[in-house]
């Protein structure tokens, strides 16, 4: 019998939604280093904060490895069934985002200080 694909699974707009955890790279490359006791209890503690662009497009920051209250975090794209992923400063809290005017880019505040722009187009840091 053939185990079922793990996946990260997250709540938006009363809807239920699930990616496979091997399209997160930063995630799985945390959880390959688990055995498989902690890999399942390490999967149910990942948390997620979904949210939609005016496009429609899906976009969710992943927290795991959390401490008492800080965690790493990886924020991900769902845009036309493509999944995309990019790890982003570890040991802190997601506290905010905003889109630009334009869509084009996005800010992500973690914590109170520490704020990360994204460009859309790519999904990649802006500089």
């Amino acid at each position: 019998m053939q185990k079922e694909a793990e996946r990260l699974t997250f709540s938006l707009d009363s809807k239920k939604y699930s990616i496979p955890i091997q399209k997160v790279g930063s995630i799985n490359k945390y959880l390959e280093q688990l055995d498989q006791s902690d890999r399942e209890t390490e999967i149910k503690r990942i948390q997620a904060i979904a949210f939609t662009s005016n496009s429609g497009t899906i976009y969710g920051d992943f927290q795991y490895s959390c401490g008492t209250k800080l965690c790493n975090h990886t924020f991900v794209q769902i845009k036309n069934d493509e999944i995309k992923s990019i790890p982003l400063h570890t040991g802190s809290i997601f506290s905010d985002h905003t889109f630009s005017p334009n869509e084009k880019n996005l800010a992500i505040l973690l914590g109170k200080t520490k704020e990360v722009i994204l460009s859309i187009s790519d999904f990649k840091k802006a500089s």
